[in-house]
């Protein structure tokens, strides 16, 4: 059974653009990716690093969430994120699952000002 997944990537390194579609070229390889949003600005949260940009992917997967999570955490590695990134305030890549199989799994994430831009985005190109 193939479940929709809606991810949030971003980044805040300055070759952003290339490092959301590196991330979601790695996703694809892995998931069925449908759609994705138009890129987002927004600010680092933490106000240590520079501003992030920020994609919406739609995809569609066989994996449960805790398969996607551990997928997504290599992939995060892969494009270089480490534990000390957040502190630092630079981050290679960030991936959020923020719904799974039609359920928003991250209240914090879904609430976003820059999660829910990037989704209305998303779901005015399904429309």
């Amino acid at each position: 059974m193939s479940n929709e997944v809606i991810l949030c990537l971003g980044t805040n390194l300055p070759d952003r653009r290339q490092r959301l579609s590196s991330a979601i070229a790695r996703l694809a390889a892995h998931v069925a990716v449908a759609d994705y949003s138009e890129a987002v600005e927004s600010a680092d949260v933490s106000g240590l690093g520079a501003d992030y940009l920020n994609v919406v992917v739609r995809c569609f997967t066989s994996l449960s969430l805790n398969e996607l999570r551990r997928l997504i955490s290599r992939i995060e590695e892969a494009e270089g994120r480490t534990a000390q990134a957040k502190l630092s305030g630079c981050m290679p890549i960030d991936i959020d699952v923020v719904m799974y199989g039609g359920e928003v799994v991250s209240r914090y994430d879904y609430q976003r000002y820059y999660f829910r831009q990037a989704y209305q985005l998303l779901t005015v190109k399904l429309q």
